[in-house]
């Protein structure tokens, strides 16, 4: 998966797609054009476009309230206090489809959030992304070739 070389073109409202495959599986990845907190519209319309069950619809998002690097998937839940999950849920109106929290940690500063989330990553967090990167691609292998819950397993451990 971290292999492919996949273009991205305007989809059927406001986001950028791209398609895939793995093993059997056609992958569509979805990127959301408008703001963070308003993501819910065009995921919700790519969802109905591409008629994805709520099941196999894996949002991926950063969240402050995860050390760096960490990986968080759960199969269903509330929002836990970040907005752009909550326009997802609320667009979507179920909490019930999986999604896969990359921690951005926001420990270490304290400009306002809105602030925090727009900043560049330090220099020693950017040599980190790729290995975060290639953990979350691990973690969507493992989801698509054997199911949420040996995905939980694997990649919800404390990371050292």
């Amino acid at each position: 998966m971290e292999d492919e070389k996949i273009s991205l073109n305007p989809g059927k409202g406001e986001y950028l797609f791209g398609k895939f495959s793995y093993k059997d599986q056609t992958i569509i990845l979805i990127k959301p054009l408008k703001f963070m907190n308003l993501s819910g519209i065009p995921v919700c319309n790519a969802r109905q476009f591409f008629k994805v069950e709520l099941e196999n619809l894996l949002v991926v998002l950063d969240d402050v309230n995860l050390p760096f690097g960490n990986l968080r998937l759960r199969e269903s839940g509330s929002d836990g206090g970040h907005k752009g999950l909550a326009s997802v849920i609320y667009h979507l109106s179920s909490e019930d489809f999986p999604r896969l929290r990359i921690g951005i940690d926001k420990a270490r500063n304290d400009l306002p959030l809105s602030e925090y989330v727009l900043l560049n990553f330090s220099t020693e967090e950017r040599e980190q992304i790729p290995g975060v990167i290639n953990s979350a691609v691990d973690c969507i292998k493992v989801w698509c070739d054997e199911g949420i819950e040996k995905a939980m397993n694997i990649t919800n451990r404390k990371v050292s």
